[in-house]
C-alpha cells in the first residue's frame, strides 16, 4: 500500500477515533440538562429543521431511524422535544424543539461557533481547489464505509 494513502488513512483514523471518544461523553448545560453528544446533535438537527419527521432527521444525521426513535423518546421525557401529527397528514409526526431544548440548541450553537471560527481560519487558508478535494474524500470515506458496514449487517 502506498505511504502516502497510509499517512492519510492514519490521520483520518486519529480524528475520527478522538470523535468516537467524546460521543460518551456528557455535557451540561445553563438549564441543568445533561446530554450525550449523539443527543445533542439531534436537538441541533430538531433545531436546524424545525418540523421534520424521524426519517427525515435519520437520513440528515447518517443514523438509522431506530436510534432517532430512541432518542426522541429520551428528550421528550426530559421535556427537550413535542410530537404532533401533521394536521394534512395524520400519519406524519413532526418534531420542534420546547423552550429547555432552544436552550441546548442555542448553547451548543455557541460552542460550534467558536470551533469554527478557529477552524475556519485554517480551512481558508487551502485553496478552494484544496477544499473541495477535502470533501470529496471525505465523501468517498463515508461510502466506503457505508459499503463496508453492509459486510457486516
Amino acid at each position: 500500500m502506498d505511504n502516502d494513502l497510509i499517512s492519510v488513512m492514519e490521520a483520518f483514523m486519529a480524528v475520527n477515533n478522538k470523535i468516537y471518544q467524546i460521543k460518551d461523553e456528557s455535557i451540561t448545560f445553563s438549564n441543568g440538562i445533561k446530554l450525550k453528544t449523539g443527543a445533542i446533535h439531534l436537538v441541533e438537527a430538531i433545531g436546524n429543521h424545525p418540523l421534520s419527521n424521524v426519517t427525515t432527521l435519520a437520513t440528515k444525521l447518517g443514523v438509522t431511524k431506530g436510534a432517532v426513535s430512541q432518542q426522541i423518546s429520551k428528550l421528550m421525557k426530559k421535556g427537550l422535544v413535542s410530537a404532533t401529527r401533521r394536521p394534512e397528514n395524520q400519519k406524519d409526526i413532526v418534531l420542534q424543539l420546547l423552550p429547555a431544548g432552544n436552550v441546548i440548541f442555542h448553547e451548543h450553537a455557541q460552542a460550534h461557533e467558536e470551533l469554527y471560527r478557529v477552524l475556519s481560519e485554517k480551512v481558508l487558508n487551502f485553496s478552494v481547489d484544496d477544499r473541495e478535494k477535502m470533501i470529496e474524500l471525505f465523501e468517498l470515506v463515508g461510502q466506503y464505509v457505508d459499503e463496508y458496514r453492509q459486510g457486516f449487517i
